[in-house]
């Protein structure tokens, strides 16, 4: 068959389902859920889950679109758990129970960077002023608490054993090229203590910080010159797998995960290995597997935080 002939076989149902796209892929409560994008729906993302057996479905209600337009770019849009669907729409942040289309606004605003913490959700909320680090209770009445706040910009809150750590850079820089990563003590619906700088700064970019199963924190920072994965233990950073290689891509959007940590003790990493932010033939990523040459399994906090500082 002449190529004419191939594409005049395919038809607008078939043009159709090939332009759906797909973002934001999460796990947990058991499934996998991600955003699906369909043009027979009008553009609008929908919040789709899949589970063992079951398949995929649906969770966000009907015509409904999960979007964020923080920081202009969106990103962690949605997040779920105990059967509680949250995410942000065009004019604020909304939950929703997994088998019912109503929704319940929380609170007018831009949001983005939607995680779960312990009893509590955690975001990124912009204003005109800057930006806040929030939380709101699970269960009960959702009033917002505003744990930081910025005239610059702030991303990534990611809880840990008694511990919080965020990134943030100011309104003079882009994360890609001067991106700094904080941690502080803190107890759940309780407010943050003793932040102190862990990496990063003008010309450093340090992003993706990730909590690990042994009670370290994990990041990305490009102070080799590539973005490579470190670890931080509450005494010293090292870098965990040197690599020529981009361990991360450039944070246009919040919400970016380019490594994970497997059951069985090794770290998953995508890997860029070319110009950064091409899709030329001369840059390819992969996904590499390694063994740390730490203890990956769960432990108790790492220290007590309030009695030591480090820079």
């Amino acid at each position: 068959m002449r190529l004419a002939d191939r594409i005049a076989a395919i038809s607008t149902e078939d043009a159709v389902r090939a332009s759906v796209s797909y973002d934001q892929l999460r796990a947990g409560d058991g499934a996998l859920y991600w955003l699906e994008t369909r043009p027979e729906a009008g553009g609008v993302a929908t919040v789709t889950c899949w589970r063992p057996g079951e398949g995929a479905r649906d969770v966000s209600p009907k015509g409904f679109d999960v979007t964020s337009g923080v920081h202009a770019y969106g990103g962690g849009a949605f997040a779920v758990t105990d059967g509680t669907l949250w995410c942000v729409g065009g004019d604020g942040l909304y939950r929703s129970r997994l088998h019912d289309d109503e929704l319940e606004l929380v609170s007018l605003g831009s949001f983005g960077d939607l995680t779960i913490g312990d009893g509590e959700l955690l975001a990124v909320r912009e204003s005109e002023h800057g930006d806040d680090l929030i939380a709101v209770p699970l269960t009960g009445v959702p009033d917002i608490r505003a744990l930081a706040s910025s005239r610059g910009f702030f991303g990534a809150p990611r809880p840990g054993p008694g511990m919080l750590a965020w990134t943030t850079w100011s309104e003079r820089d882009m994360p890609w090229d001067g991106c700094e990563i904080w941690v502080a003590s803190y107890s759940p619906r309780g407010q943050v203590g003793n932040p102190v700088k862990l990496a990063g700064g003008s010309e450093e970019s340090a992003v993706e910080p990730r909590w690990g199963p042994d009670g370290a924190l994990y990041f990305v920072t490009d102070r080799s010159g590539w973005w490579n994965l470190y670890r931080w233990d509450g005494h010293q950073v090292k870098p965990v797998a040197p690599i020529a290689g981009e361990c991360a891509a450039e944070p246009w959007e919040l919400g970016y995960a380019s490594y994970d940590f497997l059951d069985d003790g090794r770290i998953v990493v995508a890997v860029q290995d070319g110009p950064r932010g091409t899709a030329s033939s001369s840059s390819t990523l992969t996904a590499l597997f390694f063994r740390s040459t730490f203890p990956i399994r769960p432990s108790s906090p790492i220290w007590p935080f309030k009695e030591r500082r480090w820079r």
